[in-house]
Order: C-alpha cells, then structure tokens, then sequence
C-alpha cells in the first residue's frame, strides 16, 4: 500500500562509459536486518541514500552499522528529493555521521529523480566508484551468499544468489551446506 517492500529488489543499468551496474535495493527496517544482511553481504560497494526532506534516519544508523560490520569500505552517498528542500542540511548531517566511518569522505551528491538534477553527477560519481573497486577474488573457495529462495509451481524450490567469492565452471562438482 504504502509502496515498500520487504523482500530485495534487483535493477541493472549502463553507466555513461557503457559499466554495467547492478543495485539491491535492501530493506531499512530492523525487523528485515536479516534479508538487509543478504543484499549487502556480497556487495563491494554501495549507494546510500538519504532523502533531503527526512534527513539521518533511524534506519541509516543501522544500515551505516551493517556497511560497518560487513567491511564495506566503498561507496557514494545520494542525497535524494533535493528538489522538495535546500540539501545542505541534509549533505552537513551525512558528512557528519560518516565521518569517523568507513564511508567517511564518501562522495555525497544531491539529486531529485522527479526533476533530474543532480542525476549526471551520481552517475559520474557511480563509474568513479566501479573504477576503483576491488577485482573480485576468483580463486580459493567459492561463496555463494543466498540472496534469495521461492517455490515455482511444477519446478519446486529455486535459490538464488551472488557469487561473492571463487569460481564455479560447467562440470564442477559442488556441495551444497
């Protein structure tokens, strides 16, 4: 009703140098850490948004602990519907409560999706932040996190997930845990 969901959502999209990005939109209510857990666990990066109208939510205070606890180190702040109010409050307290943080000097760009503004600059921000993550590791053991699971008629069970880690190759002999 109110337009939220408590399951992960998927979007792809081509950055203007033509990266291919994927973004999980995760839930920011305590009671769904555990599936906010699962979005962000295989993550070498992220985009945080705050909304310029709101501010510093409760629920970025956890997501920031959870980015924390999960040693993500790279990242973009969007500072969202910047054109509802003047952002600079909202920009102020992000700095603030990151400083100190693995996001600290994190980019932090205000824009508004109803308008455009601003969009260009999170999409340059956006390729510099791909350009500079690390390369996934490919060797060693593989993990792949669970990122979701849901029953097909007539199919049965079906997982899905991010390879977080290692490598999987047509023939492989895997064991499921």
């Amino acid at each position: 009703r109110r337009g939220l969901t408590l399951d992960l959502g998927y979007a792809w999209t081509a950055l203007p140098g033509g990266e291919q990005v994927a973004f999980v939109d995760v839930p920011g209510h305590e009671r769904f850490i555990g599936t906010m857990l699962a979005g962000l666990g295989p993550a070498p990066g992220l985009l945080f948004v705050v909304a310029a109208d709101e501010g510093w939510r409760a629920q970025s205070a956890e997501h920031l602990a959870a980015i924390g606890a999960l040693g993500i180190e790279h990242g973009v702040v969007a500072v969202t519907r910047s054109d509802l109010t003047d952002p600079t409050d909202a920009i102020a307290e992000v700095a603030a409560r990151l400083a100190g943080t693995p996001l600290a000097g994190a980019p932090i760009v205000p824009c508004s999706g109803v308008t455009g503004a601003g969009l260009d600059d999170l999409r340059a921000r956006l390729a510099e932040l791909c350009a500079r993550l690390p390369e996934p590791q490919t060797s060693g053991r593989a993990r792949l996190w669970v990122d979701r699971v849901f029953t097909l008629h007539g199919t049965g069970t079906v997982a899905t997930g991010t390879l977080g880690h290692g490598r999987f190759a047509v023939g492989d002999t895997v064991q499921i845990a």
